[in-house]
């Protein structure tokens, strides 16, 4: 009966497991985009190119370096929703963060994901033509994900990821994988 649940000194590992059930319950939800109210998860989550790495490895041209992947975002959506930033937009964080990472964009392998919802925005200026002006500005190289690439796959791969204050932050923490973001996030 529920009393002897209460009154056990099991009770942290039944709350633990319970806890720990309906985050996997959320998590399989989030990775099929099957929460309805998070439209970007369907262009995360569903019909990618690339859903291994070793088709991964046959697009991308990679080093011996350390993979590090920068994950962006769209340039004009929700600019200022976030309590504190380093920067004043998210072109202004890219770009710097870029310039910063350039001398290292040659000895590891830095990859920069676009957000899924970029293509529904009208922006002259882009994730890919703002890579494309760092790495010839400074002589970088930086890698743009042109292809749409599975998240598990990038997360399976990094050593390191990089957001401003993405969803992404928190999914990568969950694998293990150290992250550093720019700004206030939704979960902190």
């Amino acid at each position: 009966d529920w009393s002897s649940d209460v009154c056990s000194s099991d009770l942290p590992n039944i709350v633990k497991k319970q806890f720990y059930l309906s985050m996997m319950s959320i998590w399989k939800k989030r990775l099929k985009a099957e929460d309805k109210n998070q439209i970007d998860l369907a262009f995360v989550y569903q019909n990618n190119d690339i859903n291994s790495i070793d088709e991964f490895k046959e697009n991308y041209k990679m080093n011996s370096g350390k993979n590090i992947f920068i994950f962006s975002h769209a340039f004009v959506d929700s600019v200022k929703y976030v309590h504190w930033s380093l920067y004043s937009d998210y072109y202004t964080w890219l770009y710097e963060t870029l310039v910063i990472l350039a001398n290292k964009s040659k000895e590891h392998n830095i990859f920069i994901k676009a957000h899924p919802s970029e293509p529904m925005y009208k922006c002259d200026i882009t994730v890919k033509s703002t890579i494309n002006e760092i790495n010839q500005k400074y002589d970088a190289n930086f890698i743009y994900l042109d292809k749409k690439v599975h998240n598990i796959v990038t997360f399976d791969m990094a050593d390191s990821i990089i957001t401003s204050n993405g969803t992404v932050a928190i999914e990568a923490v969950c694998y293990g994988i150290p992250v550093l973001v720019a700004a206030s996030t939704l979960y902190e």
